[in-house]
């Protein structure tokens, strides 16, 4: 019979957080702790891809017979506050360590909050960096509460860049999508600033303009985002599929790394995967005109060129296509997260 030397309890709800996840899971089952994974809906999924056994829930009352004898619990955060803290205080009343995971530069103080501004916290937040470290201190919550982890997610990027030799010459185009309308509704412009569908009608257009016959060269992706359907962009791929040596549209079993790592040009909006696609050395563009608010996914990250503007973008793309080379970057190097968050949760729990 095995001997666990403890049990920690991971609940996973959102895709990012999934993937940031993944890493400890695979580092605690391997050093024998009782790793015990709780996912929602899309996590689950993910997790299923990736064949990490975990247990799918709906809401909290499904986890609490799992929860039990937990040493430490790991968890994701989200819009879905109050359920978000129903672990939190479960956490607390159990007088055990609850580490809540930011894992993207957004919504800083919703995550924590249900009634009143930051009534729902964690007794611990992890943060992927210094800048998140100091928005979330900007939305009022203490320094004290907030460690720097990382995001373990990046750590098979950063040892993919290392290992991965780059073609001189690429033709393939990645576009990367979001769920605007999904999220915002027909209120969508005066939300957001545009939508989804006016970035590809430009983007179309644009190409067809500027590769005209040597469209055929190229071959074209559409990475959806989770949230959508294959269907949503179908009159895309009925209109324009001819001009293309090849045109997909992607769904979510995709491999994310390997789309990315097969492409010269990655397009997108605020999609996390935007910043994955910079840490791979990838040329990599933010479409965001006329938005309504800056965007800290996108913004200050090295690699990724952020447009405001489709004339702007129209002549950055002008140049991107002058030749076909494979642009790359060399990003500054990111240190490994998944030992440093390891250990932090060691040194709660006394390992």
């Amino acid at each position: 019979m095995v001997q666990f030397l403890k049990k920690i309890t991971f609940v996973i709800r959102q895709p990012g957080t999934a993937a940031a996840f993944i890493p400890l899971i695979q580092y605690f089952k391997a050093n024998k702790w009782e790793a015990i994974v709780l996912a929602y809906d899309r996590a689950y999924q993910i997790l299923l891809e990736n064949n990490i056994s975990s247990e799918p829930i709906a809401q909290y009352t499904d986890s609490l017979s799992f929860l039990k004898g937990s040493h430490i619990l790991v968890t994701g955060t989200s819009r879905m506050v109050e359920d978000d803290n129903l672990y939190w205080t479960w956490g607390k009343q159990q007088q055990i360590p609850c580490i809540g995971f930011v894992d993207s530069w957004a919504s800083y103080s919703e995550r924590f909050t249900m009634h009143h501004q930051l009534d729902a916290l964690p007794q611990f937040i992890a943060a992927v960096d210094e800048f998140m470290r100091n928005r979330l201190i900007e939305a009022g919550i203490t320094k004290e509460k907030i460690v720097i982890t990382g995001s373990p997610a990046f750590d098979l990027l950063v040892k993919t860049k290392a290992n991965h030799h780059y073609k001189k010459e690429a033709t393939e185009i990645l576009i990367i999508t979001d769920p605007y309308t999904e999220i915002n509704g027909a209120d969508v412009k005066n939300k957001v600033g545009f939508s989804e569908f006016e970035l590809l009608d430009f983007l179309f257009d644009s190409f067809t303009t500027i590769l005209q016959t040597k469209a055929k060269d190229y071959t074209l992706k559409i990475k959806i985002h989770p949230r959508e359907s294959l269907e949503k962009y179908t009159l895309y791929q009925e209109k324009f599929a001819h001009l293309y040596k090849r045109f997909e549209i992607i769904g979510g079993t995709a491999n994310k790394i390997n789309l990315i790592l097969q492409s010269s040009l990655v397009i997108g909006m605020s999609s996390i995967l935007l910043v994955e696609a910079s840490i791979l050395g990838k040329q990599t563009i933010s479409l965001q005109p006329n938005r309504v608010s800056a965007n800290d996914i996108t913004d200050n990250k090295a690699g990724i060129r952020v447009f405001t503007d489709f004339d702007a973008a129209y002549s950055h793309l002008t140049d991107a296509f002058t030749n076909k080379q494979n642009q790359t970057f060399t990003p500054s190097k990111i240190p490994l997260a998944t030992p440093k968050f390891v250990n932090f949760i060691e040194t709660l729990i006394k390992i």
